[in-house]
């Protein structure tokens, strides 16, 4: 099962007898509308009212399954958002502010999703891709919460640090050191590894998954996939970053 895709335009290449389609899932329309708060909403809120607010603002679904439990955290007053703020946006400051991602899955769900300490849903070994390129391995020790007020949270151990900063909801959200904590648990420490995978591919995968890569020089590395493109002809070619 895949996610429903809405044509967007179609060419024709009459010398070359080709037909390219461009298709985007149900997440194109967070990019082209704008949040819209309800008017019969009182403060405070939980911010899973804001993600099933904004699923049916794009017309989408999403189920209290698809809700990250993070997400359950209460939003004490109204935050100050920017002028003609889209959908998409307001998605990113949800998933920021929680430790979590945010797409659409194979169900046509908008789905908030906790990456890591998964378990990894495929091995390739040298000889199933085409090419793997990886740069040196990150280690993040700790995460900074960084409001204009400055009333910075820091979570984790000195070193290199992931900061989130003007985020609407940093101001607002009730026990944020407790929801950072929370974040921490799941994310910190951790390796990140930046890789450039092409393969044969799985159209099945989702964002977020984690696959097995080993290196032809026998170095075996853990990759969450955050970013795929899916290339057909004559045969099935991918790209994960």
């Amino acid at each position: 099962v895949m996610p429903f895709f809405y044509v967007d335009e179609a060419a024709v290449n009459e010398v070359k007898n080709t037909t390219s389609i461009t298709a985007y899932d149900i997440m194109q329309n967070a990019h082209d509308r704008e949040w819209v708060e309800p008017e019969t909403w009182t403060y405070p809120v939980h911010m899973d009212d804001y993600a099933i607010e904004i699923a049916r603002q794009m017309g989408a679904t999403i189920t209290q399954q698809r809700i990250a439990s993070n997400l359950s955290s209460t939003v004490e007053e109204k935050p100050v958002f920017p002028d003609n703020m889209t959908l998409s946006a307001l998605l990113v400051y949800l998933a920021e502010v929680t430790g979590t991602v945010v797409y659409c899955d194979t169900e046509n769900n908008i789905r908030f999703r906790v990456c890591m300490g998964r378990d990894s849903l495929d091995s390739l070994t040298g000889t199933e891709y085409f090419d793997l390129t990886t740069k040196d391995t990150v280690e993040l020790t700790q995460i900074i919460a960084a409001t204009e007020l400055e009333d910075n949270i820091q979570v984790g151990e000195e070193g290199r640090a992931q900061v989130i900063r003007e985020n609407p909801f940093l101001v607002h959200v009730a026990r944020l050191e407790h929801l950072q904590k929370f974040v921490t648990l799941g994310y910190i420490p951790c390796s990140v590894t930046p890789f450039n995978l092409i393969w044969r591919g799985n159209p099945w995968y989702e964002f977020g998954d984690t696959i097995t890569v080993t290196t032809r020089t026998g170095e075996v590395k853990q990759a969450v996939i955050f970013n795929e493109t899916l290339q057909y002809s004559g045969g099935l070619r991918s790209t994960c970053k």
